[in-house]
């Protein structure tokens, strides 16, 4: 989450990240490329789930 949240803590009001977006940006981070497929045999498997690296975390 970058934004706020309700008073408890327990809800995001604006701007949530995605789990798989919080993976892509500690991917990026220490220079991992996240859309990198994986193979399981033939069948790629994408290491971030398609995730979006997220610049604003640094900030």
């Amino acid at each position: 989450m970058i934004g706020p949240t309700d008073d408890l803590g327990r809800s995001v009001i604006e701007r949530p990240v995605s789990v798989p977006d919080f993976h892509a940006t500690i991917m990026a981070t220490v220079g991992m490329n996240p859309a990198t497929e994986l193979y399981d045999g033939d069948r790629p498997i994408p290491i971030s789930d398609h995730g979006t690296a997220t610049a604003e975390l640094f900030t």
